[in-house]
């Protein structure tokens, strides 16, 4: 009788994980259910050892669909896999003209801020929750303004300043994985 071998290879991990560096154990069959962030650095460990090969391929699948999921809705992965964000920015209030640049509005986190359209300046409304629809240019700038303008509370700043900066390097690391993990890119 043929001898069968399993498609599937399985491994057991063991990593020192939080402040108190505890070992934790983890399989193959765990990474469905790790952080995608944990997917991101055991992809980069594996990645520079030759005999993990096997392995690697599932970690690399797992995210192939992270990042094709992370381009449904962010513009700058959906424009290096060449593809269209399947979301829309919140509409702009009706006040949006009585409102001053770079205020930071706490109530729904919006600030209004300029932009240029062909020769004229067109004020615009940024809405935290939308960070993902703007490109990374255009983020620096909002933290820019908001951080200039003297009347907003540190407490805000700070809120602006910690979702906008962690979602810039969140988004460096996924375009950085891009290359690695897709055979094939269309556009970077």
């Amino acid at each position: 009788m043929p001898k069968v071998i399993s498609p599937f290879t399985n491994a057991i991990f063991l990593a020192r994980r939080g402040s108190d560096e505890e070992n934790d154990e983890f399989t193959l069959a765990d990474l469905p259910f790790m952080n995608p962030s944990d997917w991101v650095s055991l992809f980069n460990i594996l990645s520079r050892r030759e005999d993990h090969e096997i392995l690697l391929e599932h970690v690399k699948k797992l995210l192939m669909g992270y990042i094709l999921e992370v381009a449904k809705l962010d513009v700058e992965a959906a424009a290096v896999l060449d593809s269209i964000p399947e979301c829309s920015p919140k509409k702009a209030p009706s006040d949006l003209k009585k409102r001053r640049l770079g205020i930071i509005r706490s109530d729904d986190w919006n600030v209004a801020y300029p932009t240029k359209e062909g020769n004229e300046s067109v004020k615009r409304i940024f809405f935290l929750r939308d960070k993902h629809l703007y490109r990374t240019p255009v983020l620096k700038k909002i933290l820019d303004l908001i951080n200039k303008t003297k009347v907003n509370s540190e407490n805000d700043k700070r809120c602006f300043n910690d979702m906008l900066t962690w979602y810039i390097d969140f988004r460096k690391r996924i375009l950085l994985l891009v290359p690695k993990v897709f055979k094939k890119v269309l556009k970077l």
